[in-house]
């Protein structure tokens, strides 16, 4: 008998995943700005998975395989150099899409969803900086989480926080974004001041029960806490020095 918890068998016939990919993509310039666009495409075969034997034992064998299609994209432009200026200011992004991320194991097309698990749909950055370079910077950056499917492995209530233990959850898109500050001394000692969260947005990447009410989350196998968020609004400052 297992106590307290599962046992893992070996599998002498497990075989090594494979992944076969192809990238094309294009870089396009000018004095003021660049912009870099990618096509991709992943084939995975043989994925390696771990099912369950029995009710106290689990193993891990080969699945079939995975396809991931997408394009990445990642610019910046300079809006003061392409103003004449010597004052600091420009715009950068970068993201990408995946609009295909199959699962095409047919233990997957038994499941509500066949998406890839704890893959992001989409996923970006955006940002600006001020300043004057040398003197002093101000950026403030976003981060876009896209949405992403997952079976977890949270114990979560049913049906309140499921419908069954083999759902594959939606994790909704969400922004998070911070600011930060330096200001330079000398070309060796620069102070530097942020947020993080600024918005204090209560959410988790990956996790689906947050720290939040109503409670989803089992309390039969918590141990304290009812759920998982990121942190919070975060204020951080500092002093660097360079030599």
């Amino acid at each position: 008998p297992v106590l307290g918890s599962k046992r893992t068998i070996g599998n002498p016939n497990l075989d090594p995943e494979t992944s076969t990919n192809f990238e094309i993509g294009a870089l396009f310039t000018t004095e003021t700005s660049w912009i870099d666009i990618a096509w991709f495409q992943n084939i995975i075969d043989k994925r390696i998975k771990r099912v369950n034997i029995d009710k106290n034992t689990r193993q891990y064998i080969n699945g079939k395989e995975s396809v991931v299609r997408g394009i990445e994209i990642q610019t910046k432009f300079n809006i003061a150099k392409a103003m004449g200026s010597n004052f600091l200011w420009n715009v950068f992004a970068n993201g990408a899409y995946n609009y295909e991320f199959e699962d095409r194991d047919p233990a997957a097309k038994k499941l509500n969803s066949d998406h890839i698990q704890r893959m992001y749909e989409y996923q970006a950055s955006l940002g600006t900086t001020i300043g004057q370079t040398g003197l002093w910077d101000f950026t403030l950056n976003g981060i876009l989480h896209g949405p992403m499917w997952y079976n977890t492995e949270e114990k979560l209530l049913i049906p309140e926080g499921e419908p069954n233990r083999r759902w594959v959850h939606k994790k909704d898109s969400f922004w998070v974004f911070n600011i930060k500050g330096r200001y330079f001394l000398n070309k060796n000692i620069m102070l530097w001041a942020g947020i993080n969260n600024l918005f204090d947005e209560n959410n988790h990447s990956i996790f689906i029960a947050l720290n939040k009410e109503p409670y989803i989350s089992n309390p039969a196998f918590s141990n304290g806490g009812r759920g998982n968020s990121m942190p919070g609004r975060e204020f951080l400052a500092g002093l660097e020095v360079r030599f």
